[in-house]
């Protein structure tokens, strides 16, 4: 019965789905979407009601079809790439091309046409601008298969690297070609993306139509990450900042203690980093590249990796194509760690999100945002004074965060949604009490009080805020929820916009159906918690090496069991080793390679091996794996052919756990690549 029923539901669609068709479900569809958008009166409040209650039902029959029929193929399309039969297709090597005759067989195989799910797609979007308040906010959480197939174009290869840039046209090209043969419709689609999928495809999009990609170098301190960028910027003028999606290439420098940079003689470029009210830490080291110097200095690690190469190309793409006066963005007299690609740029953007929201007074710096506690995000600084440094702090900050967006990463904090209502509406903001409201509720409780205030309380009032006496109660309600949203943050929230605005196109995001809580959410990073997964290795799309497939299996499994078992705490120094950043990826976006890179000839080799520290390259993910497995036999005079017994096992499990300890506690900076740990 049940599947006859799930047939049902999906052949009517294939034939009856024509918009206006009587027999389908859409003509109901956009006369509720428009009877929600007409101005009630009094007397037509049941039936705004009733229309909103129709709207969602529709949403959610006609998500269901949707999420019922992609659902199905991605389960299928997971176990087919998952078979050990499979040897030739895996994720890592999944090109979109073949993501699109995948997905294209699958949807055949289920009855599905391209059209149909247009026409769906068409009439869930047409509920989404007709009446975003009722069903706009549900359609993406209604929807999760069609959010994993835009996970899965961000797991194929489309890196945001320099080496990679040039490509990104073929790729948006071939994405375009991949949506149109299954039937996302560009328009509609992004009416059923999350604020994750839509920031994948925004940066793609930019990526491609931004051809050469400009490159932009800046050479930072770890401890003052935010401020040295801002040091790059000489006037608040966003004019002096690259236009549109740039690839941001950090690179961390340790400068000599004797010998401050001229970026430290002025007030703004002092450190503005520490531990800021987000729900993962903020990372402030680096673990691609270890066997670096601390930057205060201090030899910290004796593990060893590497990453991309392509760093040293850096400085004459930026001076060409880079700041528009030409800087390179270095800082003088220090020693520059090697290390290029999408790990340290993500540990760059969380050090200048920690950076935006410190205060340290013995440095007289000041957060450009201050946590709200009762909004539970940040806010602008309302206690700062307007000078052309401040200014220029947050035209950078709203670069910088426009940026994060186009390099795939995020700055780790959470800005409230009035803020980026003021940023997309620009000149046409109003503000309103349901501003505050929702951005404030604890102000706008304090705000309803006045409405029940005394008059001898209201008189006090409206004298200690210097306000005329005869001021109604309804007319300091609206003079106060002004004051918050718009005089308060005039200055802070134009130069942010003016920063925001040069990196990120305001056109693209109307396209992309943007909204301030989409914003938000892009802004501050993947909501994944770690309460939520069961391990690690169910957040990425894992590609071993074929010996680890075959022979070393054991190695694979005692290496999870290890690292699910330790606390969040070390779960996260893991994953910085790892990726660059603490905070868990959207599921499936990102792959994790395991490599066993090393050889060991004779016993004395393998004893080294034994004592050798794992190395990650975080420009890709890669975590290179010693074989402690092979070694650990061959030290034990065992055959690699017998399987692990017991005793043997949890030895393998505490090499694995001590020496992985080590590497990820002990890595600070991206290092050599020729120095090698024993």
């Amino acid at each position: 019965m049940g599947s006859s029923c799930s047939k049902r539901s999906v052949a009517p669609l294939s034939s009856h789905a024509e918009v206006g068709d009587p027999r389908s479900n859409s003509r109901q569809v956009v006369w509720t979407a428009s009877a929600i958008t007409a101005a009630p009166t009094a007397p037509e409040t049941g039936r705004r009601s009733a229309g909103a209650r129709d709207a969602r039902q529709c949403a959610r029959f006609l998500c269901g079809i949707l999420e019922q029929s992609f659902g199905q193929v991605l389960d299928n399309l997971d176990l087919q790439l998952a078979s050990k039969n499979n040897s030739t297709l895996t994720w890592a090597a999944l090109q979109l091309p073949q993501l699109q005759t995948l997905l294209c067989t699958e949807l055949s195989a289920s009855g599905l046409n391209p059209g149909s799910i247009s026409r769906l797609l068409a009439v869930l979007y047409t509920l989404s601008v007709a009446a975003p308040d009722v069903v706009a906010g549900t359609l993406a959480a209604q929807c999760p298969a069609i959010n994993r197939i835009i996970a899965k174009v961000s797991a194929a290869p489309v890196q945001m690297t320099v080496s990679a840039a040039q490509s990104a046209d073929q790729k948006w090209r071939e994405w375009q070609n991949l949506a149109s043969a299954v039937g996302l419709d560009f328009v509609y689609l992004p009416a059923v993306l999350s604020p994750a999928s839509k920031a994948i495809l925004i940066q793609l999009h930019a990526a491609a139509v931004s051809q050469p990609p400009a490159i932009v170098g800046l050479q930072v301190r770890r401890a003052s990450a935010f401020a040295d960028a801002c040091a790059h910027l000489p006037t608040p003028a966003a004019s002096a900042l690259p236009t549109g999606p740039s690839i941001t290439a950090p690179s961390f420098i340790t400068l000599p203690a004797a010998q401050p940079s001229a970026h430290q003689l002025s007030s703004s470029q002092h450190s503005m980093q520490q531990q800021h009210r987000t729900d993962t830490q903020t990372p402030q080291t680096s673990s691609s590249h270890s066997s670096m110097q601390h930057p205060e200095g201090d030899v910290s690690s004796q593990t060893t990796g590497a990453g991309s190469s392509s760093a040293h190309l850096l400085s004459s793409d930026v001076e060409e194509r880079g700041w528009p006066d030409g800087r390179d963005g270095q800082l003088q007299g220090g020693s520059r760690e090697e290390g290029e690609g999408h790990g340290p740029r993500k540990e760059f953007f969380a050090l200048v999100g920690a950076g935006m929201t410190t205060t340290r007074t013995g440095l007289r710096e000041e957060a450009l945002f201050i946590y709200n506690e009762s909004a539970a995000c940040y806010w602008y600084n309302t206690t700062l004074r307007s000078s052309a440094d401040a200014q220029r702090q947050y035209c950078m900050a709203g670069w910088l965060a426009g940026q994060a967006l186009h390099n795939r990463t995020d700055l780790g904090i959470r800005l409230a949604p009035l803020l980026w209502q003021k940023v997309l509406q620009g000149g046409s903001f109003q503000a309103s009490f349901e501003n505050v409201q929702s951005f404030d509720p604890a102000a706008a409780q304090a705000l309803q009080k006045v409405a029940c205030m005394p008059g001898q309380d209201l008189a006090a009032l409206l004298q200690l805020e210097d306000l005329p006496l005869d001021t109604s109660r309804e007319a300091y309600v609206q003079h106060a929820v002004q004051r918050v949203c718009v005089e308060d943050v005039q200055w802070q929230s134009a130069s942010f916009a003016q920063g925001f605005c040069a990196a990120v196109s305001l056109d693209v995001l109307q396209a992309y159906i943007v909204r301030p809580q989409d914003l938000t959410a892009m802004v501050s990073g993947s909501s994944t918690s770690w309460q939520a997964i069961t391990g690690i290795q169910d957040v990425f799309h894992i590609v071993l090496d074929h010996q680890l497939q075959t022979e070393f299996q054991d190695l694979v499994t005692c290496l999870w069991e290890v690292v699910n078992a330790w606390e969040t705490e070390l779960k996260q120094h893991f994953l910085f080793f790892l990726t660059g950043s603490r905070r868990l990826p959207q599921p499936h976006t990102e792959v994790l390679r395991i490599e066993l890179p090393f050889v060991a000839f004779d016993l004395k080799d393998h004893t080294i091996m034994l004592s050798r520290l794992p190395q990650a390259h975080t420009c890709e993910n890669i975590l290179e794996l010693p074989n402690y497995q092979e070694s650990l036999l061959a030290v034990h005079g065992q055959s690699l052919d017998c399987l692990l017994a017991h005793e043997m096992r949890g030895k393998l499990k505490s090499i694995i756990d001590d020496r992985l300890r080590l590497a990820i506690l002990c890595c600070n900076s991206y290092g050599l690549d020729d120095r090698h740990a024993l």
